[in-house]
């Protein structure tokens, strides 16, 4: 299972740092997605907070960026509560705990890809806290 993590993270960097543009990519925010929703039906739920805050705020950024902590903390959950009832999260996975297991190596790939993401958002952050974050305005 630890490959299916590691190529989550090496997506990950590829997509924030690309060789081919110069280093300079996306944030993170597509990556953390596509892994949460290749693995774990249960964590994409918790995703959906991104259109919670992006309908109620009009941020990407924060949207971003809250959804990605929410996961984190779902995560986390379902680590601690596999880990001292073993098998207890397994349907939480795509195929039952035979195709993804939740996992140290688990919760520590979608830790590290939030970090990274946080990491990415910096300078959407310092907009944030002066106000000169730009909305959007395709939501109503």
């Amino acid at each position: 299972m630890t490959y299916y993590y590691l190529a989550s993270l090496g997506a990950t960097l590829g997509h924030c740092w690309p060789l081919y543009a110069n280093f300079r990519g996306g944030k993170a925010v597509s990556a953390l997605a596509g892994m949460v929703v290749a693995t774990s039906w249960f964590l994409s739920i918790f995703g959906m907070v991104f259109f919670v805050i992006l309908k109620n705020k009009k941020f990407v950024s924060l949207s971003s960026i809250i959804a990605s902590s929410t996961v984190v903390l779902a995560a986390l959950a379902m680590f601690l509560t596999d880990y001292f009832v073993p098998g207890s999260f397994n349907f939480g996975m795509w195929g039952n705990g035979k195709l993804f297991l939740v996992g140290w190596d688990y919760f520590a790939t979608i830790l590290i890809i939030t970090i990274i993401l946080i990491f990415r958002h910096h300078e959407n952050i310092k907009r944030l806290a002066r106000n000169e974050e730009n909305k959007v305005r395709w939501i109503k």
